[in-house]
């Protein structure tokens, strides 16, 4: 039986390395938050499940799919290698928070604020830029206790 070599990548696991490795500030996707908001806003009269049941399945159709050349394991979360995408379903608080400093981030990050201030001044409303909020986010003011850390931490599922 030959002895496996655990401490030596193949060429095509260093190339894959190498390309993620190299990707310094990985970008965020909006590109889920767009189609969540824009299913919230279209079915305001439906409940909260429904809307997010409508909200997946639209997702699902129209979300970027790739595969990139010699792929291992195919299967992406969002448009870009390595990007970070928005979850509004869950919270968008942090992008209040955080929008003036994506801006300044060096890029490829800086695209990544433009298309979130893109986002945001699109879900626009009151006059104000940010995120279009209702009380569907399982982190909205309604249900604070069951997002605070300890309330995650005692769950038995973490």
């Amino acid at each position: 039986m030959t002895p496996l070599k655990l401490n030596t990548l193949s060429a095509r696991i260093q190339a894959h390395k190498m390309a993620l490795v190299h990707i310094v500030k990985p970008p965020v996707c909006t590109e889920r938050a767009r189609h969540y908001t824009e299913m919230y806003q279209r079915h305001l009269d439906k409940p909260i499940p429904v809307r997010r049941a409508l909200a997946l399945a639209h997702h699902l159709a129209e979300r970027t799919i790739w595969i990139k050349h010699d792929e291992l394991i195919v299967g992406n979360q969002a448009s870009e290698v390595r990007a970070a995408p928005i979850f509004p379903e869950y919270t968008v608080s942090w992008i209040e928070k955080e929008i003036d400093d994506l801006a300044d981030r060096p890029a490829p990050a800086s695209r990544s604020a433009r298309r979130i201030n893109a986002y945001c001044m699109k879900c626009a409303h009151g006059g104000a830029a940010r995120p279009y909020k209702t009380a569907a986010t399982v982190c909205s003011p309604m249900s604070k206790r069951r997002c605070s850390p300890p309330a995650l931490l005692r769950r038995k599922a973490i």
